[in-house]
């Protein structure tokens, strides 16, 4: 695959995520339903996020990598780079799904599952620092 040098599809995706968000907040729901619904689309948008850098091998999008070190690392490192991003962050995603979805019908207090989501997301990133091109 030719790699070529673009934040066309972050920028729209950051946009789009942003309109899905806001979009969310108007569900004739409950607010604590509504945050759990919002609090999964941040983390199942991180994964989507995570899965298109690996299907275009955009992984110069990821802090820490350049452009030019992601064209020489050849398609393959490319893959093998954002694949372990995808599933270090899908993980986290199916996880706190289960948990939102327990702690609703236990009916655990939002912030708990706020807590959960910062922590989990903030270690998922610190966790995928030591994934290396």
């Amino acid at each position: 695959m030719e790699l070529k040098r673009t934040y066309k599809g972050l920028v729209l995706g950051v946009i789009g995520f942003c309109i899905i968000c806001i979009g969310a907040a108007f569900l004739p729901v409950s607010s604590p339903v509504c945050v759990r619904i919002i609090n999964n689309l941040c983390t199942f948008g991180t994964v989507l996020l995570t899965y298109v850098i690996y299907k275009t091998e955009y992984v110069y999008w990821y802090n820490g990598t350049t452009y030019e070190e992601a064209l020489n690392a050849g398609t393959e490192r490319r893959k093998a780079f954002a694949l372990n991003h995808v599933f270090c962050f899908g993980i986290f995603a199916l996880l706190f799904v289960v948990f939102s979805v327990l702690s609703y019908f236990l009916d655990i207090s939002i912030w708990i599952d706020i807590l959960v989501l910062n922590l989990g997301i903030s270690s998922a990133g610190i966790w995928s620092i030591r994934f290396k091109l």
